[in-house]
């Protein structure tokens, strides 16, 4: 059984928009508290759920030993979800964004 997070073991989300107003795409903040980030290397995983402020986004934080690793994860998940990795974007892997 995976043991619940504690209260300071969870992350921090804040969103944020465009202060000019000009741009409407929101900004996503993740603050991982040393509490969190051990959690994390304890093998426990995050989810956030951006759909109360009307988002149609969940994030899940989750540790691996190296990129390969969460890549390979990544990816068994994406089969599970029915995406191919093409349906998926590459951000922040091999230098692509």
């Amino acid at each position: 059984m995976v043991k619940p997070l504690l209260p300071n073991e969870r992350v921090v989300v804040g969103i944020g928009a465009d202060a000019t107003g000009v741009s409407d795409i929101a900004t996503v903040v993740i603050g991982v508290p040393e509490a969190a980030f051990h959690a994390i290397a304890d093998g426990r995983t995050h989810t956030v759920s951006l759909t109360q402020f009307g988002l149609p986004v969940e994030i899940i934080i989750f540790r691996g030993k190296d990129v390969a690793d969460c890549r390979a994860i990544i990816g068994e998940t994406s089969k599970t979800l029915g995406k191919s990795d093409r349906d998926l974007p590459n951000v922040g892997i091999g230098g692509k964004s």
